[in-house]
């Protein structure tokens, strides 16, 4: 029988039925792409399969005379029955029954043992069940008997990005690239497993590679976006997205892309209408848009662009109140920026969405101490050691409280409990060192100082400053 009819079937079923409800959109399925592997595979994959169809029709044998029809009738009744065979496998798939798919592929398999290409079927059912290891068996089997072809590959590696094995799906993809490198889809592919590591600089130059081979891919360019807000380059994202969109107005990640752009630089009206454009078009991605959100304030907060910060984290309070984590970095934000009386008040908000998050007290008590708030302060600090007795890190700050109050031999105790844990402590050392002094015993607060300077000698300004604050 002839393997090209069954190919050419392929190649109708999926470029007029299409296999599975393909989405375009990368921001739909947790940032896992999920959505956006499938088009690009698939759209590859029946090409291939046309291709494939294409060279076994050309080179399959004449008929002969009239003597053989016999086996040429029989030849095609068994062509037609694998033929149904196949549709009714891709029809139970497209149900969502995919143990009968199953069923009618490996029927295909046995009228028809030269066809392997039904092995990638069989695993992306199996994929589609989420049988990891069924599906990696089938695909093995095809890797085998066509070890210098990409499809292969390129479905292993869809299996292991889809099972969290981000590093197996990076492998599985680069080994298809070092198969068939012209291939925009592969390092497409491999771009997507590496923004999942966070390996952004390295998906940025697969993308690029993509859009080289394939400048109308609304999907890489999409994804450069993504790579490019979380390498915190916000004028590049916005560049970017705003490209994607110009091939694909119906992107969501793009549109949501643009809209945090548009917050980080000052543009809220514009920021509130890209943000809601993109949950209108997938309410289902809003929870990677918030995802996405806090982890490019958080990179702004540690680089120090604290403008930015401030305006991403305002944006985000507001458009989502009863978030806590956004509270909390609205409060660093506004702390790290100085503003210690907003930081406050945010992480006041913050406590009432999550009372029993003790780093909210302790990030509060910290701004009350600048404001000298320090009753307000000592307060939040016993609310930590109430709710985390195991909290090392607050009797610090109780300390350090307690010593600006004069309180000394208190202080001295909860600086203790620090070194206790943490004999090299150097801020509990220079607390205790102080109290010591204003307690009249200097040799054990030159031993504390000592031994606090020999661990960090900048600790002098810090001891010389409290110092003269509690004369």
């Amino acid at each position: 029988m002839h393997t090209g009819n069954l190919r050419a079937l392929r190649w109708r079923t999926i470029r007029g039925n299409r296999l599975l409800d393909l989405e375009k959109d990368v921001f739909e399925s947790s940032f896992r792409w999920k959505h956006a592997l499938r088009f690009v595979f698939f759209g590859w994959y029946a090409q291939t399969m046309l291709c494939m169809f294409v060279l076994c029709a050309a080179s399959s044998d004449s008929f002969g005379d009239g003597d053989s029809k016999p086996n040429i009738n029989e030849d095609r009744k068994r062509s037609l029955r694998v033929e149904s065979l196949y549709i009714e496998a891709v029809k139970f798939g497209r149900a969502g029954d995919f143990e009968r798919s199953l069923q009618a592929f490996r029927q295909v398999l046995m009228e028809d043992a030269g066809c392997i290409e039904v092995y990638c079927d069989i695993a992306i059912a199996h994929k589609n069940m989420r049988d990891y290891a069924a599906a990696s068996k089938a695909v093995e089997s095809y890797i085998s008997l066509k070890p210098s072809h990409s499809l292969g590959w390129q479905i292993l590696g869809d299996i292991h990005l889809q099972q969290g094995d981000f590093v197996g799906a990076i492998r599985d993809f680069s080994q298809a690239i070092k198969l068939e490198k012209a291939n925009s889809d592969h390092h497409l592919n491999r771009a997507a497993a590496y923004l999942q590591v966070f390996e952004n600089e390295k998906a940025i130059a697969d993308l690029q590679q993509a859009l080289k081979l394939n400048p109308r891919s609304d999907a890489a360019q999409t994804m450069l976006s993504v790579a490019n807000l979380r390498n915190g380059t916000i004028d590049a994202a916005q560049a970017e997205a705003l490209k994607a969109l110009s091939m694909n107005n119906g992107c969501s990640t793009a549109w949501a892309i643009s809209g945090i752009c548009k917050y980080a630089n000052g543009e809220r009206d514009g920021g509130d209408a890209n943000l809601k454009k993109s949950v209108s078009l997938n309410p289902a991605a809003e929870p990677e848009l918030c995802s996405e959100m806090k982890r490019l304030i958080a990179l702004l907060i540690s680089s120090d662009r604290t403008i930015e910060s401030i305006r991403l984290s305002r944006a985000y309070v507001e458009r989502y109140p009863s978030d806590a984590d956004g509270w909390r970095l609205f409060g660093r934000s506004n702390a790290r920026g100085g503003q210690f009386l907003d930081a406050v008040a945010a992480y006041s908000e913050a406590v009432k969405a999550d009372p029993k998050f003790v780093a909210t007290y302790i990030n509060r008590a910290i701004c009350l101490i600048h404001l000298n708030r320090l009753e307000d302060a000592l307060a939040d600090c016993r609310t930590v050691q109430r709710l985390d007795k195991a909290c090392v890190q607050v009797h610090m700050y109780t300390s350090h409280i307690l010593m600006r109050q004069k309180r000394f031999e208190e202080a001295i105790s909860e600086a203790n409990m620090v070194l206790d844990h943490d004999p090299n402590n150097t801020y509990a050392l220079a607390n205790r060192g102080i109290c010591e002094r204003r307690l009249g015993r200097s040799e054990l607060a030159q031993a504390d100082f000592v031994k606090c300077l020999k661990n960090s000698p900048l600790m002098s300004d810090y001891i010389e400053r409290e110092l003269k604050r509690i004369e």
